[in-house]
């Protein structure tokens, strides 16, 4: 059954939430992703921006452009692949936001939960 809420988000209650994430493993409709074996795994990291408005906290996504070669036109989380220089994951997510939308790290700040594997 969705998740139906009664009132707005709030990062508060987005924080208390990722602290403890719901058994999915539970339900019996749940099917875990199993990457192909023949495809390469690619290291990469998004970030899930959530924005404080005066009505509840909304999500932000992005539109990847049309001429990419991975996921073009696709709806996402700001993010993409790991790069040498990016420390972790933590890094490439916030590297690939700030490049793909210009919100700068200064702006951001991290809700429990987040993690870097």
């Amino acid at each position: 059954m969705p998740l139906t809420l009664s009132a707005p988000l709030t990062r508060d209650w987005v924080s208390r939430r990722l602290l403890h994430p719901a058994d999915v493993e539970a339900d019996p409709g749940f099917v875990r992703y199993v990457h192909p074996p023949e495809r390469t795994v690619v290291q990469a990291a998004v970030l899930v921006p959530l924005i404080n408005r005066a009505n509840g906290v909304t999500v932000m996504l992005t539109q990847r452009t049309a001429h990419l070669n991975d996921h073009a036109g696709q709806i996402s989380f700001p993010g993409g692949r790991v790069e040498e220089d990016d420390a972790d994951r933590i890094q490439t997510a916030l590297r690939e936001t700030d490049e793909e939308t210009g919100l700068a790290r200064t702006m951001l700040s991290r809700t429990s939960g987040a993690s870097s594997t």
